[in-house]
């Protein structure tokens, strides 16, 4: 079920294929890293409640991939602190058992870290985990700043380069000086943080 899941949501994801230049399979890069889909998916399933009726739903967006899971955070945990080295809290432990002995697992916590980094990797937003009620909320974000997209929304060269400089600084905020450089000249104050 968990493979399914995965491959369903990269069904729907864009998809690059490359050469065979290093052996008979072709390389296949997905806008979101499969195995960031994976573990949410597995995440999901492994700390459900499963005294609740609700079902772990998976969504896929033209911006996003939501994964919503039936189920609170342990009360050590908070969306904040996923984001940090973390125990292992398995809510069911002998799923969680099983899922480790099947290779989806391991024992140590660093599922969303994992996370976190492949989508820094692949030049994504962070995901986003939220609390809402006794639904817990995965957002993996996917890239809407395509070549393709930012030529249908007619922007001149100015706007392409804001856009491309914060596509290779997600997480770091812009200050006017190198907004100065990024814009080819001065802003006003308080311009980049707009």
């Amino acid at each position: 079920m968990i493979d399914q899941a995965a491959d369903f949501v990269m069904a729907k994801l864009a998809r690059q294929v490359g050469v065979r230049d290093t052996g008979p399979a072709n390389t296949v890069a997905y806008e979101i890293p499969k195995a960031a889909v994976a573990e949410i998916i597995i995440n999901a399933l492994a700390h459900r409640d499963y005294l609740s009726d609700a079902s772990v739903q998976v969504y896929v967006f033209a911006d996003r991939v939501a994964v919503w899971n039936p189920g609170e955070l342990p009360p050590t945990l908070t969306p904040a602190k996923l984001k940090k080295a973390h125990s292992s809290v398995p809510r069911n432990k002998r799923l969680c058992e099983a899922l480790f002995l099947a290779n989806y697992i391991d024992k140590a916590g660093t599922g969303v870290l994992d996370v976190l980094d492949q989508c820094k990797s692949a030049g994504l937003p962070e995901p986003d985990f939220t609390q809402d009620g006794d639904q817990f909320i995965v957002t993996l974000w996917r890239d809407t700043f395509t070549p393709a997209r930012l030529d249908q929304l007619g922007l001149n060269e100015r706007q392409k380069a804001a856009i491309a400089h914060f596509r290779r600084s997600l997480n770091s905020p812009m200050r006017n000086t190198r907004a100065s450089s990024v814009y080819r000249g001065p802003q006003p104050r308080g311009t980049s943080m707009r």
